[in-house]
């Protein structure tokens, strides 16, 4: 299971990585309304993806995190597109290393909170890149692509 979650973790920060590539500077800091701007939307997801691999209490990790600006507040002062994508390649490093420790703990308590946290931030990223492909859609541009899964191998098509 944890394979299949790095999987789907990978795919989903793929959509992402194409989305924030696809909107023009332009459009970064602009959208629809208070809420549906790109800008807006990625610095959230990253928020909530630094939280996702801190092994930092929860005040430590609100003073020393990367992303400490209030999402809802102005997007003025939040990174630019080549920023945020910088940004993003680092942060996969961080994923990929939690994956590992992920990977190594045994059986048992933690590895099943792991799987239930894991979870949980594949489906809050997934969530906000669908609102970043509807702003795309909403300003008439193009949305991050839709990574679909590999093909179905023949020995599971021949048990159907």
């Amino acid at each position: 299971m944890i394979n299949e979650t790095k999987i789907a973790f990978d795919r989903t920060l793929r959509m992402f990585e194409d989305g924030i590539q696809k909107i023009p500077d332009a459009h970064w800091r602009r959208g629809v309304g208070d809420f549906l701007i790109p800008v807006r939307i990625a610095y959230h997801i990253m928020i909530g993806l630094e939280w996702f691999v801190t092994a930092l209490p929860e005040e430590e990790h609100r003073r020393m995190r990367r992303y400490n600006l209030d999402w809802e507040g102005p997007v003025d002062d939040m990174p630019d597109r080549q920023v945020l994508l910088d940004d993003l390649a680092w942060m996969k490093g961080r994923i990929a290393r939690w994956f590992a420790d992920w990977e190594r703990e045994s059986e048992g308590e933690a590895r099943t909170f792991r799987q239930g946290q894991a979870l949980y931030f594949v489906r809050h990223t997934q969530h906000h890149v669908g609102e970043f492909a509807a702003v795309a859609r909403l300003l008439d541009l193009e949305g991050p692509a839709w990574i679909y899964p590999e093909t179905v191998p023949d020995s599971i098509k021949d048990k159907a």
